[in-house]
C-alpha cells in the first residue's frame, strides 16, 4: 500500500513542462528558482531522506531572474555517489532521472537569495551593458556551492551572444552576501 500511495503522489506531482516556449522572456508563466524548491526538496526527501541539493539551473532565465523550467540535483554521499534530478515549472514539478556523482562536489549549505536578485545583481555588474551590445543573447543561471571549505552558494549567471560564440560573461554572485566574486568576459 505504501508503494502504491507513493507511486500515486508522484505520479499526481509530475506534470510535464515540455510546451513550454524558449527564448530569452520574460515568460508569463515563468518562475524563480526558489518558487517552487519546498516542493521539490520535499518530494527529494520523499525518495531518501539523506538528499542534499547539489545544484540549481536554468537556461534561457529572463532578465527577470525567471525562467520556464528549473532543474534541481540532489545526491547522497552516504550511499552510492548518485545524484537525483528533479525539475519545476509553472505547472508543477517532477521527479526526472538519476546520474553518477561528479567527484568533489559540495552541498549547497545555508541560505541562498533567489534568481531574482542575482539577475539584478548580474545586470548591474555588466550584464545590462552586455544585452545591449548582443541583442540575440541568452542568460543561464546556476547555483552550487563553492568547493573551498567555508565557501557560500554562489550563483553563477552567464550571458552568451548566440551568433557569436566567442562573446559571453560570466558574473559570479555570493547567494549568501549577494556581493560580486568575479565578473569576466
Amino acid at each position: 500500500m505504501k508503494t502504491f500511495f507513493f507511486t500515486f503522489v508522484l505520479a499526481l506531482a509530475w506534470i510535464g513542462c515540455d510546451d513550454v516556449p524558449s527564448g530569452p522572456g520574460p515568460f508569463p508563466e515563468s518562475e524563480t528558482a526558489a518558487a517552487q524548491f519546498s516542493s521539490v526538496d520535499s518530494l527529494a526527501r520523499s525518495l531518501n531522506k539523506g538528499l542534499r541539493l547539489l545544484t540549481v539551473s536554468g537556461f534561457s532565465v529572463g532578465i527577470d531572474g525567471h525562467c520556464e523550467t528549473w532543474h534541481y540535483q540532489f545526491f547522497d554521499t552516504s550511499q552510492t555517489p548518485v545524484t537525483y534530478w528533479f525539475h519545476a515549472c509553472s505547472k508543477g514539478f517532477g521527479f526526472d532521472s538519476t546520474s553518477v556523482l561528479p567527484v568533489g562536489v559540495s552541498a549547497i549549505t545555508g541560505h541562498w537569495c533567489d534568481s531574482d536578485s542575482a539577475i539584478h545583481i548580474a545586470e548591474k555588474n555588466g550584464g545590462s551593458d552586455f544585452r545591449g551590445e548582443y541583442p540575440d543573447y541568452s542568460i543561464t543561471a546556476v547555483l552550487g556551492e563553492a568547493v573551498v571549505p567555508n565557501s557560500a552558494p554562489t550563483w553563477w549567471i552567464t550571458y552568451r551572444c548566440m551568433s557569436d560564440a566567442s562573446k559571453s560573461l560570466l558574473v559570479g554572485i555570493d547567494a549568501g552576501t549577494r556581493s560580486v566574486v568575479i565578473s569576466a568576459n
